[in-house]
C-alpha cells in the first residue's frame, strides 16, 4: 500500500525563494551514490530502519561563524540566524534557528513524520529532532541545531544534506508537492496558530494540540 504525504518548504513567510527549495531526497538512494553499493545498506535491518526516510539539502552555500560573545552570524543575507537568548542550555551551548521551514500533511490516519539528524551524515551540529502526526496537525518542521561545542565555523555547501525527516508508516510514501499558492498561504496561516498557541501555553501535549486543530485540519483538506 502507499501513503501520500503532501508538502511545500518556505524561507520564512515568503514564497519569493521557493524555486531555490529542493524536494526532499529518498535516503537510501544517496547513500549508495554517495559510498557505493554495500552489504549493509542492503541489510533488511538497516533499509527497514530508514523505510521513508527523506534528506533535506540546502537550498544555499553558507558560512556560519560563532562570535566572541558565543552567538553566532552569518554570511548570506539568505540566512537569518535567530538565537534563542531566552533558552540558554547548560555547558555554553547555543540553539541556533533559520527560517527555512518544511511542512508535510496526510489524509492518512496515524502517520507520525519525525525530524532527526541526517543518519550517515558528517555535520558539525546536533538537529533538533521532534515528532507529530501529520494526519492530526501540521505545523512547520524547521532548521533547528546545536552547534558542537568546539566548533567555531560551519560551511555549508548547497545541496548538502541539513537535515532529515522520517515518516513512520508501514506504507510506501509518495512525496506530492502542493503548488497552489492560495492553498500554501491558508496552510501556512494555520500552522501558525499552532506555533503561537505553544507561544502562551507551553505546557500543552500533543494530544490537546491535535484536538484543538480537528477543525483546522478538515477545513484544511476541504476542496484539496
Amino acid at each position: 500500500m502507499k501513503t501520500t504525504v503532501e508538502w511545500f518548504a518556505s524561507l520564512g513567510n515568503t514564497d519569493y525563494y521557493s524555486l531555490a527549495l529542493q524536494s526532499p531526497k529518498p535516503l537510501i538512494p544517496y547513500l549508495l551514490q554517495q559510498y557505493g553499493k554495500t552489504q549493509y545498506f542492503a541489510c533488511p535491518a538497516m533499509t527497514d530502519r530508514f523505510k521513508n526516510t527523506y534528506l533535506i539539502l540546502s537550498p544555499f552555500d553558507y558560512t556560519l561563524q560563532k562570535n566572541k560573545d558565543g552567538t553566532w552570524h552569518s554570511n548570506n543575507n539568505f540566512v537569518d540566524v535567530n538565537h534563542y537568548k531566552d533558552e540558554p542550555l547548560n555547558k555554553g551551548y547555543n540553539i541556533i534557528n533559520s527560517p527555512l521551514n518544511y511542512y508535510f500533511m496526510t489524509k492518512t490516519k496515524n502517520v507520525l513524520m519525525e525530524l532527526i539528524q541526517p543518519p550517515f551524515v558528517d555535520l558539525p551540529y546536533f538537529q533538533m529532532e521532534g515528532e507529530f502526526n501529520i494526519n492530526k496537525i501540521v505545523r512547520p518542521s524547521n532548521y533547528t541545531f546545536i552547534p558542537h561545542k568546539n566548533v567555531d565555523k560551519i560551511t555549508i555547501k548547497r545541496n548538502d544534506p541539513i537535515m532529515a525527516v522520517r515518516f513512520r508508516t508501514p506504507n510506501k510514501v509518495i512525496l506530492n508537492q502542493i503548488e497552489s499558492f492560495d492553498r500554501i498561504e491558508k496552510i501556512r496561516k494555520a500552522s501558525w496558530q499552532v506555533i503561537y498557541f505553544k507561544k502562551v501555553t507551553r505546557a500543552t501535549g500533543l494530544k490537546t494540540l491535535y484536538q484543538l486543530f480537528e477543525k483546522n485540519m478538515k477545513q484544511l483538506w476541504k476542496n484539496s
